[in-house]
């Protein structure tokens, strides 16, 4: 068996193996699946599906009262799906036989091809749903403001 340290050392080549082939072929904005900033941006992904999944029924079962808290958390729930559906479009991946791929065509295609239609199809209803109560609000303070000029 290989000792823990033995494991980290490896671990470190390959990970400069990867930055090397990175730098070789593809732009300098695709990230290998394993970069800090790849693992680090996964884990903000898990938190906000965390609170998505918490929230989501909340809405659904309970009338919650607007606050800044809701509203700062929805745009930033929005925005951040809507983000990584960009930077899907940047993130390297593992092929079949092992290989990293980090061709910007190659990571293109996969995405099309995998989880770009579902991801679309529920961030855009996402947009619709936050759109639709924007309007309606905006609906509500024009009445009270035709109102007012009576």
């Amino acid at each position: 068996l290989l000792s823990s340290e033995g494991a980290s050392d490896d671990f470190e080549k390959e990970l400069e193996q990867e930055r090397k082939m990175i730098a070789k072929q593809s732009s300098w904005w695709v990230l290998s699946p394993n970069s800090p900033k790849r693992i680090g941006w996964d884990l903000a992904g898990v938190v906000i599906l965390l609170y998505d999944l918490i929230m989501i029924p909340m809405y659904t079962a309970f009338p919650l009262a607007p606050n800044l808290f809701l509203d700062m958390m929805t745009g930033i729930t929005l925005g951040f799906w809507t983000l990584d559906i960009l930077a899907c479009f940047c993130m390297g991946y593992y092929a079949r036989d092992g290989n990293l791929v980090v061709s910007l065509r190659k990571i293109a295609k996969q995405y099309m091809m995998t989880w770009f239609p579902l991801d679309v199809v529920i961030v855009s209803i996402d947009w619709v749903i936050v759109l639709a109560l924007i309007s309606e609000e905006e609906g509500k303070s024009a009445g009270l403001m035709r109102a007012g000029k009576m």
